[in-house]
């Protein structure tokens, strides 16, 4: 009986890691070009669908537990985020549709099964190219606004750094820039970095859908042309009336050659009656003093006498 119960033991072990075995062979040779395909028969089991109960989360790995995918329903649902494989699961419903990709590890193999001439050893550069080529594989089943990508390691370095790319859609291209990796911390759980990360990505796609950001109606620009052209018709007949003004002020101010002659001329009169009065003065002084000279003589010479 016990030989039994340790063979059925056996069996069940054997199993369980002949299982767990080809599912780590699978996400090691799963590159972004053969990821499983949304409408697939294996991609609700691959993702771990029906035990996540949620169908944006693509979980192979069972990195997060249930109650961790649920904690992430409630922030996803605060933020109007709703899953962007809707025409498979469900129907598409209004908000941030947004798809969530977590994987234990990735090897530049799977990469470079894409692309055969990528040579790139760079965390980053390769990150970000695996998440683009994933996007690009779902781009017809998936119209993600934004897709969350979570490695936690790369292989065969095993470097243990787990990255975190939140890649936006084709539809925001100005947001692209902040499509970088973002290295965790090792004191944040897996929750905490996706969450932190949904934050950050509503908060930027609901600041350019403001209305600061909106699209300005034509009336309004056609209404600001109009007003733009009567102000500088206004300022241009302001600065020439300026102008003739200031050209009246410079005439009224310069003196007529009629009034220049006529000083000059009074002026030069007075000066001539003057100098002659004085030429007849002294003409007059002379013969006063000639003639009382000539008297002086006469009376002296009659004295003699």
């Amino acid at each position: 009986m016990r030989s039994l119960k340790q063979q059925v033991l056996f069996l069940f072990i054997s199993t369980v890691l002949c299982n767990y075995g080809s599912l780590q062979r699978g996400l090691i040779t799963s590159g972004p070009c053969t990821f499983p395909l949304p409408h697939s028969a294996n991609f609700s089991v691959f993702c771990q669908i029906p035990y996540h109960k949620t169908s944006y989360v693509c979980d192979p790995g069972g990195i997060l537990s249930r109650t961790e995918v649920e904690m992430l329903q409630t922030t996803a649902i605060k933020l109007n985020m709703t899953s962007c494989f809707c025409s498979k699961f469900e129907n598409c419903q209004p908000g941030i549709r947004i798809a969530v990709v977590l994987l234990p590890f990735v090897s530049w193999n799977s990469i470079r099964e894409c692309d055969p001439t990528y040579t790139s050893s760079s965390i980053s550069t390769s990150t970000i190219l695996y998440a683009q080529l994933l996007s690009l594989r779902w781009q017809e089943h998936c119209d993600a606004d934004v897709i969350f990508v979570y490695i936690q390691s790369w292989q065969p370095e095993r470097l243990r750094t787990p990255l975190l790319i939140p890649l936006f859609g084709n539809q925001w291209p100005h947001l692209r820039r902040f499509s970088i990796p973002i290295v965790t911390s090792a004191r944040e759980t897996t929750l905490t970095s996706l969450e932190n990360a949904m934050s950050h990505a509503s908060r930027l796609i609901h600041v350019d859908l403001s209305p600061a950001h909106a699209a300005i109606p034509r009336w309004a620009l056609a209404f600001g042309g109009i007003m733009l052209s009567v102000v500088v018709a206004a300022m241009y007949v302001a600065n020439c009336i300026s102008e003739k003004m200031g050209q009246r002020r410079q005439k009224s101010l310069v003196p007529k050659r009629g009034n220049e002659k006529f000083r000059a001329g009074f002026g030069g009169g007075v000066m001539m009656n003057s100098s002659g009065s004085q030429k007849k003065k002294s003409v007059m002084m002379f013969r006063t003093f000639s003639k009382n000279n000539h008297n002086n003589n006469n009376n002296n010479n009659n004295n003699r006498l």
